[in-house]
């Protein structure tokens, strides 16, 4: 194969490049959306925690 159908090639196969690439960048988490997330991961696991603490303290008390 010569470096002009090479080239030819590459150049009809640039566009779906181009647009597997930008549907690549559009569905995957930026570090940001990660950081959102493992924040709310965190908030959540640790909320949890404090109520499984309180929780029977208030039952008891309340006599429930």
């Amino acid at each position: 194969m010569e470096l002009a159908e090479r080239v030819t090639s590459l150049e009809r196969e640039l566009p779906a490049m181009k647009t597997d690439i930008a549907v690549v960048k559009s569905n995957y988490a930026s570090k940001a959306d990660l950081s959102d997330a493992r924040n709310a991961i965190i908030v959540w696991v640790v909320s949890a925690v404090f109520m499984a603490q309180l929780l029977p303290v208030f039952l008891k008390r309340f006599g429930l």
